[in-house]
């Protein structure tokens, strides 16, 4: 193979190929264009890939990009591809803080980190859906989540919706403002808040959220409407959130052997029963997408 310019691509090994490529320079840094078949390509898979396995010969075209919100691109899949990969990857409900959410590695991996972010985002986001329930809003509703174990931002919590920073151990800064697209700026909204406490700083943000949202409003442009001042204020006199009608229980439409059973399966996943039940309903909901069930 010649390239007419070395470079290095962090990603992927060099393309493997016996024909001549042109390396170009842009966005992403690295964009190879074969002579054969001009297919554009930021990578390419090679056999060795577990993704082959799904799509197929990779000399075809097939190529890969990774976003900056950690999603996959994939371009220059034919049909029968594309069947194979739905195949392989059946419908399944996934939380939607969970699909833009982020953390850096932070403990114990990087030394520069200060407390948890990648080994405790799982149970934050929890925390979050839990408070989402509490005050009333839709399974649905979602907003941009960042956490990351010191300053340096590497998960970039400082564009977030809801940012936190950590700032000592178990300890975070809370960073709001950001939007759902990340193309405005958070700022500090309070500092030093221990984990165990965030919840005292959730459940009036998000309760005042469904209370005072305009139509379809994100959590990041409400904030920043409201202003940081009265924002504390809500927070400060919080005496605690009442529970949303809204908010429907188990025990209101099961007989109480069922939700028992249900209530000590939950309870080995730190979950309500209402969780659980739900997330079993929704992933049935799923997998029947376009009569795939089984």
């Amino acid at each position: 193979m010649h390239l007419t310019e070395e470079f290095h691509d962090v990603n992927r090994d060099l393309i493997d190929s016996d024909e001549d490529v042109e390396v170009v320079w842009a966005d992403p840094p690295l964009v190879a264009t074969t002579e054969k078949d001009h297919h554009v390509t930021c990578t390419k898979w090679t056999k060795a890939h577990p993704i082959e396995q799904i799509v197929g010969d990779p000399s075809s075209g097939e190529t890969r990009r990774t976003t900056s919100k950690h999603g996959l691109n994939v371009t220059f899949l034919l049909l029968i591809e594309l069947k194979k990969i739905d195949e392989a990857m059946p419908p399944t409900y996934v939380d939607p803080l969970n699909i833009t959410a982020m953390a850096c590695p932070a403990l114990p991996l990087c030394p520069l980190a200060i407390t948890e972010a990648e080994r405790g985002i799982p149970d934050l986001l929890k925390r979050v859906r839990a408070v989402f329930e509490k005050v009333g809003l839709p399974y649905n509703e979602s907003i941009v989540v960042r956490v990351t174990g010191c300053p340096n931002g590497c998960a970039r919590p400082y564009m977030a919706e809801l940012g936190l920073v950590g700032d000592g151990p178990n300890s975070y800064q809370i960073w709001l403002g950001g939007t759902p697209a990340q193309t405005s700026l958070a700022r500090t909204f309070m500092n030093k808040v221990k984990i165990r406490d965030l919840e005292k700083v959730f459940e009036p943000l998000f309760y005042s959220w469904r209370l005072n949202r305009k139509s379809k409003e994100s959590f990041g442009d409400f904030t920043n409407r409201m202003g940081f001042e009265k924002l504390q204020e809500v927070v400060d006199k919080c005496q605690g959130v009442p529970k949303s009608s809204s908010r429907y229980y188990l025990k209101l439409f099961t007989d109480k052997e069922t939700y028992e059973a249900v209530d000590a399966l939950a309870r080995i996943e730190n979950k309500s029963a209402h969780q659980l039940a739900m997330e079993v309903i929704r992933n049935y909901a799923a997998s029947q997408h376009n009569g795939k069930g089984q």
